[in-house]
């Protein structure tokens, strides 16, 4: 999680406006999910 924390700051100081869209909770929420379900599948 603290990767997702430091790619969503990179993106939010970010001097290129498409960058800067990528961090938004929307975003953020997708990116935790991606993470848990691929932490679950090595689980496994």
């Amino acid at each position: 999680m603290l990767v997702l924390a430091s790619i969503d700051r990179y993106c939010s100081s970010s001097l290129n406006a498409q960058r800067r869209n990528w961090s938004n909770i929307r975003m953020a929420r997708k990116a935790t999910l991606i993470m848990l379900i691929i932490i679950a599948i090595f689980m496994i």
